[in-house]
């Protein structure tokens, strides 16, 4: 399992999970390692990037072709919710519902895992999917129903296609699970569901979704549950959760949440930092054997103006993760940074709105995440995990572009020109730039491919000057500008002509894994040419590299 594509923003080498105290990881890759007769269960719980279902139904077909197919995971009738489906399967209704969502101010419904809920009095209505891609199901798949267990509850009618039969499934307060079974009698192509009334003390039917799984105890079960604009104060409201996550017993739950939280610019560290713990805390509660990683947003935009408090909630949640013994995942830095949307849309990898991407962004995305989990896992079976593993961020010119710079090659061009990157703040206009540096406006938009004459914040602008007439910036004036002074890393300094290695430094979290795959080579060609007899190391410690 490898990247389709290759991009120079996305940091490779720093893609790996991350976690304080190693008992953070709860033995998942031990249980990963025997999903041949054990199945390994995902709980990724999000908002509208996971409701679509793309990047997430990605990560669970990659794992399940490697580690084996253990169900669809959590699917709910979206269309009686009135919201759009997943990128698997499509949902249609019939009669009157009523409905909730986390993300509403009023929630007249209990809800649960799948943060929605679906209510009615009406026996004249229904729901159905239709499914694609679902190929690789086993053909005795199970199928929970998750209602409201009550006497006065309709009974529910299940037609398979392909099937004669119905399915007449009953929910009456005697039954103590959160759900219902059936065993599906092959793969469906559709589901439908309508509701009948057997008795007078019948009067409604609430649901909370559906759940798909394989028969057998094997595979991975990957579910993924998210709502359109939900944030952290959004799945604290799901009365239900603590009840069915105890149920379910996931081995691993992801926390994928939190950027509507901030999306209007301005962070509530405080209220995000206690909200946060008490989702923790809640979770820990009803499933204390499970693993919990947090992961975090990546750079976007809101209009032209980059929400720059996505730097600071990643901060943000790699503390609580350490805080409170979870894993991290800091996708906001693999991403590519601050800024970094921007070159997500050169690439055509995100939406013109700059906060949802396109198919080939979340295919990225999906790989992305797939391959931290890979990476960690391939580390833990070839050397084994250490106490402590923490990805240090490289400090690369991609990622220093956060700040107001302006950086001027000292180079001259062939045309007796000298150039510049600028990089733009708030607000900007092209106008503004051109006069302060002495140039056109047309020839800054012809320089750059300019359409327009607002440019986004952060976006990196060409402004070429002669080099005889060069007008001084007006340092006084914002942006604050400055001279970029040509970066080397610590290996580069270290490099001297006369030898035939180099010295590296080695870091809070390095280990001698991941520094062989940085420098594309082997533990055991490390430990050799350094003399080492262990794989212990020091942060300070220097290390031959050729």
């Amino acid at each position: 399992m490898g990247y389709k594509n290759s991009y120079p923003f996305i940091r490779y080498a720093e893609n790996y999970l991350e976690w304080e105290n190693k008992n953070a990881l709860k033995n998942i890759f031990e249980r990963l390692k025997n999903t041949k007769t054990r199945k390994f269960k995902v709980l990724h719980i999000g908002d509208s990037h996971i409701q679509a279902d793309i990047f997430t139904g990605m990560i669970r077909d990659n794992l399940q072709q490697i580690f084996g197919y253990g169900g669809r995971g959590f699917i709910f009738p979206y269309a009686s919710a009135k919201t759009h489906s997943a990128n698997d399967y499509r949902t249609f209704t019939k009669g009157n519902w009523e409905s909730t969502r986390n993300v509403l101010k009023d929630n007249p419904f209990d809800m649960g895992i799948t943060g929605a809920t679906i209510f009615t009095k009406d026996t004249a209505t229904g729901f159905g999917f239709k499914f694609y891609r679902n190929n690789h199901w086993d053909a005795q798949n199970k199928i929970r129903i998750y209602t409201k267990m009550s006497n006065a509850a309709y009974n529910l009618q299940m037609k398979v296609s392909g099937y004669d039969s119905l399915f007449t499934l009953k929910f009456d307060s005697t039954n103590t699970l959160p759900y219902v079974a059936a065993t599906l009698p092959m793969i469906p192509e559709t589901l439908e569901f309508s509701l009948k009334k057997t008795d007078s003390l019948q009067q409604f039917f609430e649901c909370y979704g559906l759940l798909i799984e394989a028969p057998e105890n094997k595979g991975i079960l990957y579910n993924s549950v998210g709502i359109n604009g939900a944030g952290l104060t959004s799945v604290l409201k799901q009365k239900l959760f603590e009840q069915q996550l105890a149920e379910l017993q996931p081995d691993l739950v992801i926390i994928d949440i939190g950027g509507n939280d901030y999306a209007g610019g301005k962070i509530n560290i405080n209220e995000i930092k206690l909200n946060l713990e008490k989702f923790i805390a809640s979770i820990k509660n009803a499933s204390p054997e499970a693993a919990i990683l947090i992961s975090c947003t990546q750079d976007f935009y809101r209009r032209r103006r980059n929400i720059g408090a996505a730097k600071d909630f990643s901060e943000l949640t790699r503390e609580v993760a350490f805080k409170n013994n979870c894993i991290h995942y800091n996708y906001y830095n693999i991403a590519g940074g601050k800024y970094a949307m921007l070159k997500w849309q050169k690439n055509k990898l995100c939406q013109r709105d700059r906060i949802h991407l396109t198919g080939s962004g979340y295919s990225l995305k999906g790989e992305l995440y797939t391959q931290a989990f890979l990476n960690t896992y391939r580390m833990f079976l070839e050397e084994g995990l250490p106490a402590s593993f923490l990805v240090d961020s490289l400090q690369t010119v991609a990622a220093d572009t956060a700040s107001n710079t302006l950086s001027l090659n000292t180079d001259s061009l062939d045309s007796g020109m000298r150039k510049i990157i600028y990089f733009a703040e708030k607000y900007e206009r092209v106008g503004t730039i051109a006069r302060k540096y002495g140039v056109t406006a047309a020839d800054l938009k012809k320089w750059n491919k300019l359409t327009g004459n607002m440019v986004d914040e952060g976006e990196q602008l060409i402004i070429y000057q002669k080099i005889n007439k060069v007008k001084s910036p007006n340092w006084n004036a914002k942006p604050h500008e400055q001279n970029l002074k040509k970066q080397t890393s610590s290996k580069e300094k270290n490099q001297t002509a006369n030898t035939q290695h180099y010295i590296y430094v080695v870091k809070s979290g390095d280990s001698l894994y991941t520094i062989a795959q940085k420098f594309k080579t082997t533990v055991k060609k490390l430990k050799t040419l350094n003399s080492l007899r262990s794989d212990k190391l020091k942060p300070g410690q220097k290390l031959k590299i050729k």
